[in-house]
């Protein structure tokens, strides 16, 4: 079974979904936005890199690193994740470059 959306004309979200697409809701929390979700002209939302909200260092292969708790565009605040900052420097190398120096300042000192 398919549904179709009455959105508006400017929207580019695809009108048609197929029921199958849906997940079961679980729990009690009902979150409603009154915000369409930024999406790119293949239809795929856009997420890009928001805020870094915490850093930690973190022991890994026995390696210590540093990573951060990173917010993203079109997503919740409780779904931020934690990523390796190396690896998010490759990807955002201008929004980090400064904040991982002012890190290294701190972590030495």
């Amino acid at each position: 079974m398919a549904y179709k959306l009455i959105l508006p004309e400017e929207n580019s979200v695809h009108l048609i979904f197929h029921v199958s697409l849906l997940n079961k809701k679980v729990g009690n929390v009902v979150i409603v936005s009154s915000i369409l979700l930024e999406v790119g002209e293949t239809g795929m939302i856009i997420i890009c890199h928001v805020a870094i909200l915490d850093v930690k260092l973190m022991k890994k292969d026995k390696k210590v690193m540093v990573v951060g708790l990173n917010q993203w565009s079109n997503s919740f605040h409780e779904d931020a994740t934690w990523k390796d900052l190396e690896k998010i420097q490759l990807q955002f190398s201008r929004i980090l470059h400064r904040f991982l120096r002012y890190f290294q300042n701190s972590v030495d000192s």
